[in-house]
């Protein structure tokens, strides 16, 4: 039996920040992992649209069971490799933040993909390799006549899932794409980790009214296992820098605590993290900075306390300032991400995240930075508010939907400056960053060595997607 795994490639119509395309699909790379672990004779084949265009994708399918991993803006091209896959009668399944989310309306309006996996997909695909009656399935969504019936969910714990094996893929090209992307990091082994699931910030709150994390709940690995991980990666790969992808490394002080304590005296590895403004003080930045933590990356999302406070961020922008001056003290580069066409928007609140962020630059050198259009995704509290407009012309219950036009009805709905203002003041503040105030250089060229369509686009721009990339 042949099992394909698909990182689904991104659609033409988007850009994004390339920092994806520098690692290896971490997703079904773990995934694969496991499978191999407790299904040895099966054939598994990793396929990664960050590296081939959905027309080379198509020509390579030949799996019994096609698994295809899918987020909100690469689910175009996800549909068109799932509807080839059944064309060659092979068993198809859709899985990621997508199906997490419109699972249902999946399987209702596309009858060429057999299963949807929601949250954690180890044990559904194991149970679907093995053939088990889909009832018995975790994690699932499925037909049975003219109703669909979602099984209960029963993840994996982090402790039995094993690390991911980088020798079932090759990975040798992610390297070079990482020292091409960022050639001021002093590093040259990249790789991603993830030591924690969902986000904490989410669980006690209603969360940021833009975010379409699936895990509701917060999971932490053992943090002696994340060493192992790390110290297993350091030794058989020779890696020196970790990204790790998990939304809000900063918010558990005593899990950061036990973590540093941890440390192997022999660890050479250095990080790359998320968190949030609020977390940092001098106790937890003394900590970081004992990790070995080069930089991190804040959602600051906004210059002014008001929109902070409709967006449900829970910080101030004085809390900020001081993240930034705590972490400089310390010697952590700080990258900070900007979200412009919040609720309330107003062009006097886009000039005061473009003045805090030349604040930031100028005071503490920062040279990388993030700043995105609003992007109404499917999950969020933004978009339940686009399907509950009056006269909404959003099909809640669709499973495709057109970005741009969603962002254009939130822009118009939601706040008190144009589409055309924001877009502007988009491209004003990356161009304040020194290193590539945008990434749209190093994306092209990117994109012309992998052959992913270079269609234009009138409105392409570079958007920040951390949060669609959710594992």
């Amino acid at each position: 039996m042949k099992i394909q795994l698909i990182n689904a490639p991104l659609s033409s119509k988007y850009s994004t920040t390339i920092r994806a395309a520098a690692f290896p699909p971490l997703n079904i790379i773990a995934l694969a992992t496991y499978i191999k672990k407790h299904y040895s004779t099966c054939e598994i084949e990793i396929v990664d649209g960050e590296l081939m265009d959905t027309s080379q994708i198509i020509q390579r399918l030949d799996g019994d069971i096609v698994g295809i991993s899918s987020n909100t803006l690469t689910y175009d091209n996800a549909l068109s490799i799932a509807k080839a896959a059944k064309n060659i009668k092979a068993k198809v399944i859709i899985g990621g933040s997508h199906a997490s989310v419109v699972g249902e309306s999946i399987l209702r309006n596309r009858p060429f993909i057999d299963v949807a996996v929601y949250g954690d997909g180890e044990k559904a695909l194991l149970s679907l390799i093995r053939g088990y009656d889909y009832e018995q399935i975790p994690n699932i969504i499925f037909r049975r006549g003219n109703h669909f019936i979602r099984t209960e969910s029963n993840n994996v714990p982090f402790e039995n899932i094993p690390f991911p094996d980088y020798s079932l893929y090759d990975i040798t090209p992610y390297s070079q794409r990482f020292r091409s992307i960022y050639p001021r990091k002093p590093f040259h082994k990249p790789f991603a980790i993830f030591s924690a699931k969902g986000c904490y910030w989410r669980m006690i709150s209603k969360g940021c009214i833009f975010c379409a994390v699936t895990h509701s709940e917060l999971r932490m690995k053992n943090p002696k296992k994340v060493w192992d991980e790390i110290i297993w990666h350091q030794d058989k790969w020779g890696a020196d820098f970790m990204w790790d992808t998990s939304d809000t490394f900063t918010m558990q002080k005593e899990w950061i605590k036990e973590f540093v304590r941890l440390k192997p005296t022999d660890c050479k590895v250095h990080f790359h993290i998320y968190g949030r403004s609020n977390d940092i003080d001098e106790e937890k930045a003394k900590l970081l900075h004992k990790l070995g933590v080069y930089e991190i990356l804040i959602g600051f999302e906004s210059g002014n306390d008001r929109i902070l406070e409709n967006t449900g961020k829970g910080i101030k922008v004085a809390s900020s300032r001081k993240a930034v001056q705590i972490l400089h003290d310390y010697g952590i580069k700080v990258i900070p991400s900007i979200i412009l066409g919040l609720p309330g928007e107003t062009k006097e609140s886009i000039d005061d995240s473009y003045n805090f962020i030349k604040e930031l630059i100028d005071q503490y050198d920062i040279q990388e930075g993030y700043c995105s259009m609003v992007l109404p995704l499917p999950g969020s509290r933004m978009m339940k508010r686009l399907i509950d407009l009056p006269e909404s012309a959003i099909d809640g219950e669709s499973d495709k939907f057109d970005l741009e036009r969603l962002r254009h009805i939130w822009i118009e709905n939601f706040t008190e400056v144009s589409y055309d203002l924001v877009l502007s003041m988009q491209s004003e503040i990356l161009s304040l960053f020194p290193l590539a105030g945008s990434l749209a250089k190093p994306l092209e060229k990117f994109s012309d060595k992998i052959n992913i369509g270079k269609e234009s686009h009138k409105n392409e721009r570079i958007y920040e997607i951390e949060n669609v990339f959710a594992i």
